[in-house]
């Protein structure tokens, strides 16, 4: 185990990342689950007065971070660009297809990293209700 661990950490470090964010997830306890929601929160409230702005985190919001991550895990359909290229009538429509699916890609970035944020954020019980969110949360961010 110990030699499969280093050799993937050395070719594959995504997947390493994946499996060890995976097993983090499950070996969290409740004590560690609340501490890591108190200095997530304190964090949320530093930051907050540091920069002048306003967030949305609510304390325990599994709904919040359900819908963060259903919006992360959303496939994004952009046709090859061969088949853009052929079906776009103006260089303007293809040019405009290629910013689109960026900016979807860009979007989904920022929901998983919002639903990494909130949570982080979750008491014990809220994580147990939104298992994988780290793996999945990493997965988005791969791709």
């Amino acid at each position: 185990d110990n030699i499969r661990s280093h050799v993937v950490k050395m070719t594959q470090p995504d997947l390493f990342i994946g499996e060890t964010l995976v097993k983090l997830e499950e070996d969290m306890d409740g004590l560690t689950a609340e501490t890591l929601a108190k200095g997530t929160m304190e964090a949320l409230k530093e930051a907050q007065k540091d920069s002048n702005t306003t967030t949305n985190m609510k304390d325990n919001d599994v709904e919040t971070t359900k819908a963060l991550l259903s919006k992360a895990l959303t496939p994004i359909t952009t046709p090859p660009l061969t088949q853009t290229r052929l079906r776009s009538k103006t260089y303007q429509e293809h040019n405009k297809s290629i910013r689109e699916a960026a900016i979807a890609h860009v979007s989904k970035i920022k929901a998983a990293s919002n639903a990494l944020i909130s949570y982080m954020a979750l008491d014990a019980k809220g994580k147990l209700e939104v298992k994988s969110c780290l793996k999945s949360s990493h997965d988005v961010a791969v791709e």
